[in-house]
This record gives structure tokens, sequence and C-alpha cells, in this order.
């Protein structure tokens, strides 16, 4: 089966308060989006990459391709206004006899091989799949008016990492029905539900975390120092 990245790289990342986006701030000399740039890039059950970025930052990723010699497809698509806009618009740049899509942040850089490999076979299984791992917490579900009216199960929650990965088909599915509705799902699986699929949960590591504070930058810088040294 033929599987297709896409890297979305255009959010602004306005929580980390910088006029950088998120994903091009540096860890260990080298842009964020980069580190799962390359995974990807580098993957061998992985046909094609399209980024999802602002034209801008497109040299950064054509000179980074040149200089690690990567040979298979690298396309770009323009960003939306949410996530499955981004989504859609690169699903329109990527090759149409694909079989499976996987969906990755670019602000998540600690992914490896053995991450993009579960998904891909997760999906190829069972036509949807996603990173996730177990919420450790105690999570309540609040009304309105932040009364606790719900307190789920903490064994059955998970925390929805990214790679996702979708059968084409699936993921075609679930957008018409989404824009036939005007339906905003949050996270990419969730178009498969839409398409009446089952989403399957895979072990995902904890350092597979999303780059969204200072803080966040700070631990990364760290984690940088001993990840990519494997």
């Amino acid at each position: 089966m033929k599987a297709s990245a896409i890297l979305l790289s255009g959010g602004k990342g306005l929580r980390m308060g910088h006029e950088t986006p998120k994903q091009y701030l540096k860890i260990q000399g080298q842009p964020i989006a980069l580190y799962s740039f390359l995974t990807l890039a580098k993957h061998p059950l992985i046909q094609e990459v399209v980024v999802v970025l602002d034209e801008e930052w497109e040299p950064l990723f054509q000179n980074f391709s040149n200089e690690n010699k990567i040979s298979i497809r690298i396309a770009f698509a323009s960003p939306g206004k949410r996530r499955q806009d981004s989504l859609h618009s690169g699903l329109k740049k990527v090759d149409q006899t694909t079989d499976l899509i996987l969906v990755h942040d670019a602000a998540r850089p600690f992914i490896d091989e053995k991450d993009v490999t579960a998904a891909i076979e997760a999906a190829k299984a069972h036509g949807a799949a996603t990173l996730s791992t177990p919420v450790k917490a105690t999570i309540r579900i609040a009304n309105e008016s932040k009364v606790a009216v719900h307190t789920p199960e903490r064994d059955r929650t998970f925390e929805i990492q990214t790679p996702q990965a979708l059968r084409f088909d699936i993921l075609l599915k679930g957008f018409e029905r989404a824009i036939k509705n005007n339906i905003t799902v949050t996270d990419d699986v969730a178009l498969a539900e839409l398409a009446g699929h089952p989403i399957r949960l895979i072990d995902g590591k904890e350092e597979n975390f999303k780059i969204t504070t200072r803080k966040d930058l700070i631990l990364a810088e760290e984690l940088a120092k001993t990840f990519f040294c494997k």
C-alpha cells in the first residue's frame, strides 16, 4: 500500500508569544519542524511528503531536502483557517493513487521511525489509527457553570497525539460529510468517525508532546540533547 505524509506546519503559535511561528523556532540549532520532516521523508513506507505552510517558509524545506539528499517527492500546500482546511489543502497535492494518509503536527519533533510505522500498519489493518497515551490525572466533565457533571473512567481516557493515519477513501468520505454538514473537527481521525469508521488507538510516547508554550520549548531543548542521538 502507498502511504503519503502530510506535515501540518502552517500554525502561527500565538501562545508562544514569539514573532516566529513556534514550529520554526530552533532546538539544538535546528528549526523544530525539520526534525519530524526528516523522519517522515526518510521513512521507507512513505512515498511523498506534502508540507502545509505559509509560502515564505518553503525555501527552508527545499534547502534542507537538498542538503539531506531526500529523494522522495516533496510538495507544498497553503494552510487554511481551520486544521481540517489545512489538511484538505494538503490532500489536493498528494498522489491521488495513494492508499493511506499519515498526518503529523510539525510542532511535535520527537517521533521516530517506529512511531510512524506503528501508525501506518495500524491504519492498514483497521482503516484509521492514532498514537495516544493514557491520561494520568482524573478528568472531570463540567457544565457551562463549571459544575462537574461526569467523571470518565481514567483507564479508558487517552490523550491523542500525531501521527494519525487513515485510509484515503475513508478520509475523503469523512471530508464529504464534514463539508456537507458544516462540521468542525479537532483532529484528523475524527473525520473517520464522521464516515462511520472506528479509530484504533495505538501506544505513543510521552516525549511526543506538542510544543506550545515557552516551558515546552525549554523541555524540548533538553530532550533533544539525547533523543536525536539515539
